[in-house]
């Protein structure tokens, strides 16, 4: 069992954090704690969080550095962290981002991982046009929302396709939440109108 902590600040700079349980004779024990590294990339690591075989996938869709010395504003993208087990010990293994890294994006806000597949959300997403692999740099619709499909290759991972709502709406939160099962996964708007104003939809890929 993988379990997110994304507020927790062992070191007064709240990096986050996630935790690996393992059960043993009916009860669930503590096995090891993940960290984003380095962890100022990871401001809020453990909001979302998945597990698959031996593979685990850990969301940290907030800016870890959102000023820089001079308190300059700073553009830190949200990101997703995997994570491979070997030998009983969790190491990570891949840092990703969006295609075009922006802050306000929420990258990481949702993963899912199936098979040699990860799906990671990014709600804050502002691109406009809908559909799959469509360009992801035109910003004319606040959080409408994209999701990320990466494809595992070889030892690294690698951007299979960039996803958005058919119909894509300012505010629809598309890639907040979304499940897995087989070939087929869903994603949620959860603002999405479809015929009625803020109503919520989803979304099912093949």
């Amino acid at each position: 069992m993988l379990v997110g902590a994304p507020q927790i600040t062992p070191d007064s700079q709240g990096p986050g954090a996630a935790f690996v349980f393992t059960r043993s004779a009916g009860e669930w024990l503590p096995q090891q704690k993940l960290e984003a590294m380095p962890k100022d990339e990871g401001a809020s690591f453990g909001w979302s969080v998945a597990l698959q075989g031996e593979l685990a996938a850990v969301g940290g869709p907030h800016p870890g550095s959102p000023h820089a010395a001079d308190n300059a504003p700073v553009d830190v993208p949200g990101k997703a962290f995997v994570f491979q087990r070997a030998q009983g010990q969790w190491t990570q293994s891949a840092v990703l981002q969006a295609t075009t890294p922006r802050e306000s994006d929420y990258f990481g806000i949702s993963v899912r991982l199936s098979d040699a597949a990860l799906l990671v959300g990014a709600s804050g997403d502002t691109s406009g046009v809908g559909g799959i692999d469509v360009d992801p740099n035109r910003g004319n619709l606040h959080h409408a929302g994209a999701f990320y499909l990466f494809a595992q290759d070889g030892p690294g991972w690698r951007r299979a396709t960039y996803l958005k709502a058919s119909n894509p709406e300012r505010g629809a939160l598309f890639g907040e939440a979304s499940a897995v099962w087989g070939d087929d996964f869903a994603v949620t708007a959860v603002r999405g109108s479809g015929a009625v104003t803020l109503s919520g939809a989803v979304y099912v890929f093949r």
